[in-house]
């Protein structure tokens, strides 16, 4: 497993259990790793599509990443305002500063209402990372493999895509499409070419993975998705849209910053509470998406707030409001998800999994 962002990633919320070999920001490493294994399944995460847009940090960057700060305060004002402190990962004195420029510029183009300049950067941002990191990260590791003569599967995923509109400056506030809709593509010997634009699901990636390394799924019950395995091998088509659904939680900013500071200077994180920014069911070509949080203050403030829209796909598949539509049967969709508890004797907590689940906010 090799990861952009070890502080959440990391032994803290218990992601390094059960892993062999646990590397940080290391693409290379991670290849020697897969390659030098008879069997494995593994993980590469990259942060790279965060805040700063496509370079990460000061390691991956390099003299670019430089260059896109001081191009970017060129555009704005000399003195911006103080953003906040949040440290994704360590970083030295000149990374730390070069993310709180970027960071300052960013804030002050949301604040003026520069929308479309920021999905610009974050698009900027994507290309890249694609060409300066992602493409021959790809390519290494397909001719690594394939010069030891072992199969391979290979997954790519991302987690959520970004919005900027006055409730959201990213992903964190946002029940929008361009966060929830996020690419998925799949290579491999048996693998049919082609694409499909009917609804798959976060759920389904893990059942259809282990279908596809011909791994016995585990007892019905343990996965809320399906296997697609049989569509990727071309077997059988999509010939509808799998009922979804999506949720969002965050936490309040100081609380964070305190959380990463803890985590940073090496002592017991301790809880952190998140709360419901927001949720969406899908159902055919339809959606209700209901807002729990409202932000102000310039987003670093989040009151409750009840707001519910009903959508219905057009042919492009952009959500249009239908506001005939009470969204009745999407509703209930959202209430049972919430309200389905698993009974208690199915479930031993130990104080693990205890420690684990207040790290996320619960209380258990």
């Amino acid at each position: 497993m090799k990861v952009d962002f070890p502080i959440i990633l990391g032994k803290d919320l218990g992601f390094t259990r059960d892993i062999d070999t646990y590397l940080v920001e290391q693409d290379d490493a991670f290849i020697d790793a897969v390659t030098s294994a008879d069997r494995t399944v593994s993980l590469a995460h990259f942060g790279s599509v965060h805040v700063p847009y496509g370079f990460h940090n000061l390691t991956l960057g390099g003299d670019a990443y430089r260059e896109k700060v001081a191009e970017l305060e060129a555009e704005v004002p000399d003195e911006l305002p103080f953003v906040d402190r949040l440290v994704e990962t360590y970083r030295d004195p000149e990374d730390a500063d070069l993310l709180v420029r970027y960071k300052r510029v960013t804030t002050y183009l949301h604040g003026q209402g520069a929308y479309d300049r920021l999905f610009q950067l974050y698009l900027d941002g994507v290309e890249h990372f694609l060409a300066t990191r992602l493409s021959a990260f790809v390519e290494r590791l397909t001719e690594r493999v394939a010069a030891t003569g072992k199969r391979m599967l290979l997954v790519l995923f991302a987690d959520h895509g970004e919005e900027f509109d006055e409730q959201t400056n990213g992903h964190f506030n946002s029940m929008s499409e361009g966060v929830l809709r996020v690419p998925l593509i799949i290579v491999g010997d048996g693998v049919r070419p082609g694409t499909h634009e009917h609804r798959i699901r976060t759920v389904d990636i893990a059942p259809t993975v282990l279908d596809l390394a011909g791994i016995p799924a585990p007892a019905t019950g343990v996965f809320d998705g399906r296997s697609l395995a049989s569509v990727v091998r071309g077997g059988e088509s999509l010939d509808g849209d799998a009922p979804a659904l999506a949720e969002s939680y965050n936490v309040e900013l100081n609380d964070f910053i305190a959380f990463q500071e803890r985590q940073l200077s090496g002592r017991t994180p301790g809880p952190l509470p998140h709360f419901l920014v927001g949720h969406a069911a899908y159902l055919g070509d339809r959606r209700v998406v209901r807002m729990a949080r409202h932000y102000s203050d310039a987003l670093q403030r989040a009151t409750p707030y009840d707001s519910v829209r009903v959508e219905r796909f057009d042919a492009d598949g952009v959500p249009r409001p239908v506001p005939d539509d009470d969204g009745a049967d999407l509703l209930a969709m959202l209430d049972d998800y919430r309200t389905a508890l698993r009974e208690p004797e199915q479930t031993t907590v130990t104080e693990e999994m205890r420690g684990q689940l207040r790290s996320l906010g619960y209380s258990v």
